[in-house]
């Protein structure tokens, strides 16, 4: 599969089907049906599926500053969906080089956007992903790379 490189990448809109997790032991959190998202972006459609199985911790956040972003939304779900694609996304490397560790912050950051996070957060959880977790990035902790899938449709 041909490397995507896009940039900056403005995620435009995004909406997924069922969205089943059940709480497992601490943060932890695992998928009990496969979670389809569809992405659209300028510079295509994508659909990403995180297949039943899938475990993430949220959204990653120290609890020191939960108080700035909830590690899990109770009343969003959507902020939920993206974590774990977000999550699913460093676990399997950018969706097998799909997409590059910038690309995926950026669908994150327009995602938070979408959904109705301001600007300034939705920068600064960038900024604390860009600095201090960068290293995630292509790592494998939970063994989930394969429950982690994502195409592009078209564009």
């Amino acid at each position: 599969m041909k490397k995507l490189i896009y940039g900056y990448m403005k995620l435009q809109r995004f909406y997924f089907d069922d969205f089943r997790p059940e709480r497992k032991k601490g943060d932890l959190v695992e998928l009990k049906e496969d979670l389809i998202a569809h992405l659209f972006t300028d510079v295509g459609y994508f659909v990403a599926i995180l297949k039943k199985g899938f475990m993430w911790n949220g959204a990653s956040v120290p609890k020191i500053l939960r108080w700035f972003l909830p590690n899990w939304h109770k009343n969003k779900e959507a902020f939920n969906v993206l974590s774990a694609l977000h999550d699913g996304g460093f676990a399997s490397g950018g969706f097998n080089g799909l997409f590059t560790f910038d690309d995926l912050n950026d669908i994150y950051r327009g995602g938070l956007r979408e959904i109705g996070f301001g600007r300034f957060k939705a920068s600064t959880a960038c900024f604390c992903i860009t600095n201090f977790a960068k290293n995630h990035f292509g790592q494998d902790e939970y063994k989930i790379m394969h429950l982690c899938e994502c195409r592009k449709i078209s564009g």
